[in-house]
């Protein structure tokens, strides 16, 4: 980030020439009247304090034109300070704004998780990331999605999500990917993207071309996607998505096991969940246990962590 040149290089060029006339003219109108002011320091000094309004009092003018010109330069400062903290001022409000707009090219991001797309829970699927990933923090989360300006600013004055970071576009392009440092991320979740009137058609071809791209982008990300249509998969798995999420064939079964009366639905519902670490929880095994058999790890953890070890 950085401030505007222009109007910062015009103030630098008024300031110079206003420190310079004051002391030359200081020096003309004092040296020979004022015991304090002997050389160019003793007025560059003068002009300084009275620039800055910090009036140390050590060197003051005595004669009229010597005064005359205390009085400018001060009025001088006064207005230098000004225009300085309004540019300063303008700086952070526009940064704000732009951010807000998702107009920022993200930097220095490193190991980040990219969210494209928007569904109508959005806010609960990033509380639910939150949750699922407690190594990341608000800062670590990219989101990239094309809805309303409006909608994305009151979402992130949210304080949940206010240290999130946003680009605003088509997660499809590449160009808006770069902004938000795709090369350089470590996960990647690309939602059934609801941001626009699309057909289920047209979401599930757009998750493919933002897989492709990514893909070609960055090797090393782990990607996950949404698809609505089944038919789509065999597209994902050739551009090496590692997850694909078929979220209304997922449904569709829940509902066909539930008329069953047998009580899977309970059972998958609990091995998802996120409470209490109640579901599936992936971890490494301890290093005291590694090269030694499965039975034994078993025990280990029922006995300890009360789970059952799955390999």
């Amino acid at each position: 980030m950085s401030l505007s040149a222009d109007p910062i290089l015009r103030i630098s060029f008024i300031l110079l020439l206003g420190i310079s006339f004051s002391t030359i003219l200081i020096f003309i109108f004092e040296r020979k009247n004022n015991g304090n002011v002997k050389n160019f320091w003793d007025s560059f000094w003068y002009t300084l304090v009275t620039l800055t309004t910090t009036g140390y009092g050590d060197i003051s003018p005595s004669t009229i034109l010597g005064r005359l010109v205390g009085i400018i330069t001060m009025a001088f400062g006064v207005i230098v300070v000004a225009a300085v903290t309004g540019q300063i001022a303008s700086f952070f409000v526009d940064q704000q704004m732009r951010r807000g707009k998702g107009l920022l090219k993200l930097k220095n991001l490193k190991g980040h998780y990219i969210i494209c797309g928007w569904k109508k829970d959005f806010e609960k699927i990033i509380d639910g990331i939150f949750e699922a990933n407690p190594d990341f923090d608000g800062a670590d989360f990219v989101l990239i999605n094309s809805v309303s300006s409006e909608y994305m600013e009151m979402f992130l004055s949210n304080p949940k999500y206010k240290m999130m970071n946003y680009i605003h576009g088509d997660y499809i392009d590449e160009e808006v990917l770069l902004k938000a440092n795709i090369k350089t991320a470590s996960r990647i979740l690309i939602l059934a993207d609801q941001s626009s009137n699309y057909s289920e058609m047209e979401i599930d071809s757009r998750t493919v071309m933002a897989v492709l791209t990514v893909e070609k982008l960055n090797r090393s990300i782990y990607s996950a996607a949404e698809l609505l249509d089944k038919k789509f998969e065999n597209y994902l798995e050739i551009a090496h998505c590692d997850e694909v999420l078929l979220t209304k064939e997922y449904e569709r079964k829940l509902i066909v096991n539930a008329s069953s009366g047998t009580g899977v639905s309970h059972v998958i519902m609990d091995l998802l969940s996120l409470e209490d670490k109640k579901g599936i929880i992936i971890q490494d095994i301890p290093e005291n246990f590694i090269g030694v058999s499965f039975k034994k790890l078993f025990y280990n953890v029922l006995e300890n962590e009360n789970n059952i070890l799955i390999a």
